[in-house]
């Protein structure tokens, strides 16, 4: 479907409807994220991402709570001015007030905008949670968000990443927490990007973040490249203009123009004004009107604007275009405002002249820049991303322009023409080739097919985009030749020739052994198998080629670090089988009888050690070996092998690898052989490549199990074995240790996160949970009452009877009065009643739901609730508050008292729990509690408040302490404790 201008202009109220490849877009993004997962979005510049996001969003979370980040704060206003048009419950995180100020105007939206977290949390609590919420953000504040979504405990629904590429690079960057819910949680990701950006082999997977790692960003769940939306219309088609000025003409307008700067190469002054000069022949010779300068600085920017009207004065009038000129600087510390002022009169140039706006590249990214003709670059770009970018803003479709876009880069030349040998000048116009090609396959194939002419000594030509406009000197044919060679030599891929060559060499003579130093025409075809081979070896080439590689036998390349060389089929088939197996296991250590893909590879490894082996005599096979396991030929026992997969099994399971004592895996004491591998005498220490896949599964694995741990475990097993429970009378002795001392040891081991995940899983399997004694003691004493109860068919035991070792008469007695002072927890006091032991508290009685109306009308008290709660967002006022004259602090206990007494209407209840209201006083103790740390923590950004601090009432860090002291003395329930971790009261390890 081919768009016209016309559609992609204006906008009526509302949802704009999908246009073209958006109604493809959108369903398999859908799709893509159902119920959550992260993937990636990349489309070309300029058609509608921003749309395809909104519409993928009503999609998968209609009512839910979206977050979109973007990097800068233009492209966060225009955002928000479509967002605002379809839901009005919209926040803004940034710095910049003005990015509300259109959508306020056209939708009449209260847009508050905020960087403080304990603002966000008050906009989360308020906004209703049947309706469709957004949280913008730029990249840089999304921390901010993430505090206020940590505090509330409410993931957003949908992250949508604007300009994905800016995420990537360094796992400590600011902009990396998008990519994690510790720092801003969400159920689903979607990257969006036009461009992007893909890491080389040099940085460090562990440290860095690339956008072909699916772990950050997820599969690319739709793809829409720069070839099909200038076929679709969407885009404008493009040319690369090249003008070059010689020192002499640069070193003469400068001398007019009466500057004081000492002009050397490479001064500021100079580079200036070529890129002026150059820009100003372009718009007389083009037509050009609407011209976006992109410079390194912002100072350089700002001098661009300053000196640009001098030049142009001193240029000769019929090199001058027609019209006023209006040149303008824009950069990102200006307002939303001021910039967007500039944009007008670039979308309007004033009197039917021509605009001129200058940026240090603020203007490269995501935003919709009025229609423009031509982008400039003034120095060399930093990278493809940037020029795609860039040229992107100049692409969008112009129903008032020339139809094609124009990408200028002004080049210095040096005044001699027929010194070619340097292509330093040329360096500009090969970068913004480069990136040009690597967005535009028709532009690659152009460029590939005058690369192969000139393989094959046919004369070479310029691509139709490429257009050269060089000063007298570099016009003659010769050079014009020699220049077009060079350009298309640097600016193309030798890949199309390359694999000609290498399939006529493969049919000739039946393989593809090429020796070194053959050429097929101009083309080394030994040095392009090599640099090929190496970029499979990495990882680095794409499907197609591997394909073409394979078919030609060409499978299996050794590492880049010793150079790539080929290997005959066999021995290929042979590494192809032993690859598959290191990239499920990590290493070479096999089994008796593994087969892979036919080929017993164990028996294939065995006789490779030997030192006759095709492995110790063929110097390609034995460095692919070394690539793949530097100890590959360490010969180790069957027994030390199997035990290796059984450590795999176990760390699969417990993801460590500190077992329980007399834990088997196949037959194999997995904890006898770990103690014996932290022996300095040990195989593994004297095998690199084992001792490194232990510490890669648990780092911790030399570390010894806690004093006494083995034994203690080994007295519960046996006690278990013979009574089928731990719940041992007190004062129990087996084998020389008291169970009773095991019982405080396991509680501080557990406190004190000394255990293994493998080590508490042996403890719950017999039963044993991390509980206080007193929580024991309990457990013991409710055991021992259900027996005597079973068996007497009462609770009535005389003084002096003792049930497995308690008097069960002194603990029922007691009983009450721990219910009354609330020592039990929740589910301790259900076992209690179930056992009609006790009173239950409060919280376990019903009041009645009767519709006659209560004595008491607790209206006055309702509405002074309610006004707090929307001031505030919860229900826990400091003893002080005043609301209407009323003591909110008082009331609310008064109004607690009234539901223990069934005094509450149904209407009634409903009203006070549309609030929030908790009716159990301990609990509503605790909540409050718990939202004091959430403020605090969400404004501050930790849990760390000074002995004398109050949070709305609460002495924060003496309620801390207390909780801790419960968590100490086993006396949290287990909803309780979980709070407190999320919080951050509690560390993970307490869970």
């Amino acid at each position: 479907m081919v768009i016209e201008p016309s559609a992609l202009r204006g906008r009526p109220a509302g949802l704009l409807p999908l246009l073209g490849y958006q109604a493809d877009a959108v369903p398999a993004l859908a799709e893509g994220l159902p119920a959550g997962g992260r993937g990636q979005f990349i489309a070309a510049c300029g058609t509608g991402k921003t749309m395809v996001g909104l519409h993928t969003a009503l999609q998968v979370c209609p009512a839910g709570l979206v977050v979109l980040t973007c990097p800068s704060l233009a492209l966060l206003a225009q955002t928000l001015e479509l967002w605002a048009a379809v839901t009005p419950h919209v926040l803004a995180v940034c710095s910049d007030t003005s990015v509300a100020t259109r959508a306020r105007q056209a939708y009449q939206v209260d847009c508050p905008v905020t960087t403080k977290a304990t603002e966000v949390v008050v906009w989360l609590i308020r906004q209703p949670t049947d309706r469709l919420r957004l949280i913008l953000v730029t990249h840089k504040s999304a921390a901010v968000a993430g505090a206020g979504l940590l505090a509330t405990g409410i993931p957003a629904d949908l992250l949508l990443v604007d300009e994905a590429h800016r995420t990537t690079g360094h796992t400590a960057k600011q902009s990396a927490v998008v990519h994690h819910d510790t720092g801003l949680p969400a159920r689903r990701r979607l990257y969006k990007t036009a461009t992007p950006r893909v890491l080389g082999p040099r940085q460090d997977p562990r440290q860095a973040m690339s956008m072909d790692d699916e772990r950050y960003f997820g599969p690319v769940l739709f793809r829409y490249p720069f070839a099909d939306a200038i076929a679709d219309g969407w885009l404008d088609d493009f040319r690369a203009v090249a003008i070059g000025i010689t020192r002499r003409e640069v070193l003469h307008l400068l001398h007019q123009a009466g500057s004081s700067a000492v002009v050397q190469a490479g001064d500021a002054p100079l580079h200036t004004v070529v890129v002026q000069a150059a820009l100003i022949r372009a718009a007389k010779t083009f037509g050009l009107r609407r011209i976006l300068v992109f410079a390194r600085t912002i100072r350089e920017s700002r001098e661009f604007a300053r000196t640009l009207a001098r030049t142009l004065d001193v240029l000769p009038p019929d090199e001058r275009p027609d019209g006023p000129l209006t040149v303008r600087h824009v950069d990102s510390t200006q307002s939303v405002r001021t910039r967007t002022a500039a944009l007008d009169l670039l979308a309007e140039p004033p009197q039917d002249g021509w605009t001129v706006v200058s940026n240090p590249h603020c203007l490269a990214e995501g935003i919709d820049v009025p229609a423009i003709d031509t982008v400039v670059y003034a120095h060399a770009p930093r990278s493809a991303v940037d020029v795609v970018q860039g040229v992107s803003r100049a692409l969008r479709r112009n129903p008032h322009g020339p139809g094609i876009a124009t990408v200028l880069v002004p080049m210095l030349l040096p005044d001699d023409g027929s010194d070619l040998t340097d292509l330093g000048p040329w360096q500009t116009l090969l970068h913004t080739l480069w990136a040009l090609r690597a967005h535009d396959d028709r532009f690659a194939a152009s460029l590939d097919l005058q690369r192969a002419r000139h393989t094959r000594d046919q004369p070479v030509a310029l691509p139709d985009q490429v257009r050269l406009i060089l000063p007298a000197g570099y016009t003659t044919q010769d050079i014009l030749d020699h220049v077009a060679v060079r350009i298309v030599e640097h600016a193309s891929t030798t890949w199309t020739a390359g694999i000609d060559a290498l399939t006529a060499f493969h049919s000739e003579h039946g393989h593809s052994n090429v020796p070194p130093g053959y050429h097929a025409g101009r083309l080394d075809l030994s040095q392009w198998l090599r640099q090929q081979l190496a970029l499979l070896h990495a990882g680095q080439q794409p499907a197609d080629r591997i394909a073409a590689l394979h078919k030609l036998g060409l499978s299996v390349t050794v590492a880049a670090t010793t150079g790539p060389d080929t290997v005959d089929h066999e021995a290929a088939h042979h590494l192809d089988a032993v690859r598959a197996y290191h990239r499920q296991h990590g290493h070479l250590r096999t089994l008796p009888g593994t087969v892979i893909d036919g080929i017993d590879i164990h028996q294939w490894l065995a006789s490779s050690r030997h030192p006759g082996s095709r492995a110790r005599t063929d110097p390609v096979v034995g460095r692919i070996l070394d690539t793949l396991d530097p100890g590959w030929d360490i010969i180790h026992e069957p027994a030390c092998v199997a035990s290796l997969h059984a450590a795999r099994t176990h760390h699969t399971r417990h993801a460590d690898l500190r077992p329980a004592p007399d834990i088997v895996i196949d037959n194999h004491d997995i904890h006898q052989w770990l103690t014996r591998c932290r022996d300095p005498q040990s195989c593994v220490h004297r095998d690199p490549t084992l001792h490194a896949l232990l510490t890669a599964m648990d780092p911790r694995w030399t570390q010894p199990p806690p004093r006494g741990h083995d034994e203690a475990l080994r007295a519960v097993r046996a006690y278990h074995a013979e009574h089928g429970h731990v719940l041992w009378p007190a004062g129990t002795v087996i084998d020389g240790t008291d169970l009773d001392q095991i019982s405080e040891r396991f509680y501080g081991w557990c406190v004190n996160g000394s255990l293994s995940g493998g080590q508490t899983a042996a403890w719950a399997a017999l039963g044993v949970a991390r509980r206080h004694r007193s929580n024991l003691t309990f457990d013991r004493s409710i055991t021992a009452a259900r027996q005597y109860l079973a068996r007497e068919g009462h609770l009535n035991p005389p003084p002096e009877h003792r049930e497995n070792g308690i008097a069960l008469q002194t603990w029922l007695t007691r009983v009450p009065s721990f219910a009354r002072r609330g020592y039990h927890t929740t589910e301790q006091t259900r076992e209690l009643v179930e056992l009609g032991i006790g009173v239950p508290r409060p919280e376990h009685r019903t009041p009645a739901r009767t519709t006659t109306p209560p004595r008491e009308h607790p209206d006055k008290e309702l509405r002074a609730a309610q006004a707090f709660h929307r001031r505030h967002g919860h229900l826990f006022p400091t003893p002080d508050t005043l609301i209407k004259g009323i003591n909110l602090y008082a009331a609310l206990r008064l109004i607690r008292h009234r539901y223990v007494q069934g005094r509450l209407n149904s209407e009634q209840l409903d009203r006070w729990n549309a609030l929030g209201m908790v009716w159990d006083t301990r609990e509503a103790e605790f909540a409050w509690g718990i939202t004091a740390c959430r403020i605090y923590r969400a404004r501050q950004g930790r849990l760390n408040p000074s002995p004398d601090h109050s949070e709305i009432g609460i002495p924060l860090h003496q309620w801390i302490t207390t909780q801790r002291r419960r968590s100490t003395m086993g006396t949290l329930s287990h909803t309780e404790r979980d709070q407190l971790i999320d919080v951050g009261v509690l560390p993970l390890r307490d869970s």
